[in-house]
């Protein structure tokens, strides 16, 4: 608690220290721009864990209206929801799978951290999340056939920036993205 203590103190003292709160609002800030706007269509929020990401996207998906994903009552590619938690994606094929069933739709990647880290899976983040709408071109597994990606991807991590941004494949992947970083002590 001390070296705590410590810490911020220290970071109290730097003039660009935002208070915990204020990180807080500004990254809801940021997630409802994601949900509500068309600005972005890919997110990264890092660092901080056990400080609200996850809770504050969730429940402004809540306050927004936007149907989540039931697998019991629902189908994959339905209209009648708005997005999905994604589940632990452990390959490049796994990872196209998922896109091609939810193509469309606002796709959550939590502490999902491969597809950010994985040499194949950063290939297809890279392609999918293109500035250029028209070339966000990924394999459908089944049928082999490229599709275009047209949902939005907010992927949540507890790893630092710096840390996904490690290679020249890494720093590709967050050039596409809104990045958010909680710096917290």
């Amino acid at each position: 608690q001390k070296y705590d203590t410590f810490l911020d103190y220290q970071k109290r003292q730097d003039p660009d220290y935002v208070k915990p709160v204020e990180q807080i609002q500004n990254l809801n800030a940021e997630y409802l721009d994601f949900l509500d706007g068309d600005a972005s269509s890919f997110l990264i929020s890092a660092g901080g864990a056990g400080v609200g990401k996850t809770w504050g996207f969730k429940k402004l998906c809540e306050l927004l209206n936007l149907q989540k994903f039931d697998g019991e009552s629902m189908k994959p590619g339905d209209a009648d929801y708005d997005w999905v938690v994604a589940p632990n994606i452990k390959s490049e094929k796994q990872l196209n799978e998922f896109l091609a069933q939810h193509n469309g739709k606002i796709i959550l990647f939590d502490d999902n951290d491969a597809i950010l880290t994985r040499q194949d899976m950063k290939a297809v983040m890279k392609t999918v999340n293109d500035n250029d709408p028209e070339s966000r071109l990924f394999r459908d597994p089944e049928s082999g056939q490229m599709i275009k990606f047209t949902g939005k991807i907010a992927c949540i991590t507890n790893k630092s920036l710096d840390s996904l941004s490690a290679d020249e494949d890494g720093k590709a992947v967050l050039s596409r993205a809104k990045k958010l970083e909680v710096k917290m002590t």
